[in-house]
Order: C-alpha cells, then structure tokens, then sequence
C-alpha cells in the first residue's frame, strides 16, 4: 500500500498566486477536513492530437447515479460512492502534494475554457470552501493514476473510467478493454 501511495507524490506546484488565492509550497491536504464534493483530474498536452476531457469524480449517495459516468460540461463525471470518495481523498492527502488554495472557487468551470496542461491537475471541490489544486510531472502520471485503482475496485465503472484515463495518455492498463462501455463514446 505504501508504494501504491508514493506513486501519487507531488513534484511542486509551478502555478503563480493570485490575488484570490494562496500558494502554500508544501502544505498538504488535509483528510480530516470537510469531506469533497469533488475531484477532477486534467490533462491537455498542447501537442495533443485530439481534446482530452477531464475526468470527474463525484460523491452520490443516489444509488441509480452510481455505475455511471455523464459527460457533462465540467467533463466526464464518474459518480462514485461516499467510502469511495473518502479513499481517494486519503490517497491523495496521504501523499506529499504541495496545494494552491482557492476559496474563491466553487465549482469547476466547463472544460471548453481550460487551458491546456503539460502535467496533470489534481483539483479537489469543498463546496461553498474552495479548491484546492495540485499537480503530477508529466513523466509521473501513468504511475501516479495507477493508484486510482486500487479505491475504484468495487466499483466498475469508475475503475474502467479511470483506467481509460490512463490507457488514452499512452500509459500501460494490463488487460484493458476499451469496447466494455460502448455507451461513453457516445455521449
């Protein structure tokens, strides 16, 4: 478990502060905070032949919600269970991320005004709180999202969304099958 979570370590954090929020190089999320709401994690290489949308996890007690994944403005929103929600959250607060607070923001922005992206954005929603806002080098990502996996597993569809995720950045997802929801490239 130990290196599955070393798999998610933050090289620093290149974004400039702004008047609306604080860089706090180092600081670490807090698990013991408010629980998110969401999670979105983004990726556009401005070399990329074709729009990546990012990928969102959100918290549904909704039983009909669950195993299912919309794509939506914010982007493609996997919704997931509390127990999962809270997994992933101590997977990444476990981690040594450094964090941009915004308590200016809260909710995503729809993904068609995104900037493109060399290293992965990991952005966690508190809403009405903030977001906080972390980053993944680029060479670190297919290791990094791996250990998605492993809070997913219960869950299908949220783990083949993840794992798609991966697969379309060119990262190795052993025994991946593209062709098992054929209802996410039609939305």
């Amino acid at each position: 478990m130990r290196r599955m979570l070393s798999f998610l370590i933050i090289i620093g954090i290149a974004c400039a502060a702004t008047a609306d929020s604080q860089l706090v190089p180092g600081s670490r999320l807090s698990h013991s905070a408010q629980a998110p709401i969401a999670i979105r994690l983004y990726l556009e290489p401005s070399t990329g032949s074709y729009f990546h949308v990012p990928l969102i996890f959100r918290e549904t007690s909704d039983n009909a919600l669950l195993n299912t994944a919309p794509l939506l403005p914010q982007g493609r929103t996997v919704y997931i269970s509390k127990a999962q929600m809270s997994d992933i959250q101590s997977l990444i607060a476990e981690s040594i991320f450094s964090w941009e607070w915004n308590s200016t923001t809260t909710a995503f922005e729809p993904f068609m005004g995104l900037e493109p992206s060399q290293r992965l954005q990991i952005a966690v929603l508190y809403s009405p709180a903030g977001m906080a806002s972390g980053y993944v080098a680029r060479d670190e990502t297919c290791g990094k999202l791996a250990a998605f996996d492993i809070p997913l597993k219960s869950e299908p569809r949220a783990l083949w969304e993840a794992q798609l995720f991966r697969f379309d950045y060119g990262c190795s997802v052993p025994l991946f099958r593209r062709d098992r929801y054929p209802d996410h490239d039609k939305q």
